[in-house]
């Protein structure tokens, strides 16, 4: 879920409640801009524990890992697949990994 930092102050413990009842995380937005993020803790009250999902998520972060992308997944199951975020890491001139994969294979010789 996207709260922007105004709401987040003058709502926070609804915040807070909600994401102790549904383990979502949250993500704040400064200017629609994502600056910083909530997650559950494990085993808070109200956050029913998943195996299955567990289990799942370590080989979906495991494979995002590989692949060289930056996963940022629930700790409890998603509602739906749009809870699934993929954030590909930015160097400092601005490019993000894949761009530069890319362009790395564009300039080898084979």
């Amino acid at each position: 879920m996207d709260v922007k930092t105004g709401d987040l102050k003058n709502n926070l413990s609804r915040y807070l409640k909600r994401l102790a009842e549904t383990g979502e995380m949250i993500t704040i937005l400064d200017r629609n801009t994502p600056v910083a993020r909530i997650l559950p803790l494990r085993g808070k009250r109200g956050v029913k524990k998943d195996s299955s999902w567990t289990k799942e998520r370590a080989a979906l972060l495991k494979k995002a890992a590989n692949l060289g992308i930056n996963l940022s997944v629930s700790e409890t199951r998603p509602a739906a697949f749009r809870d699934l975020r993929i954030v590909p890491r930015t160097a400092p001139d601005g490019r993000t990994d894949i761009e530069t994969v890319v362009r790395m294979r564009r300039e080898k010789d084979y």
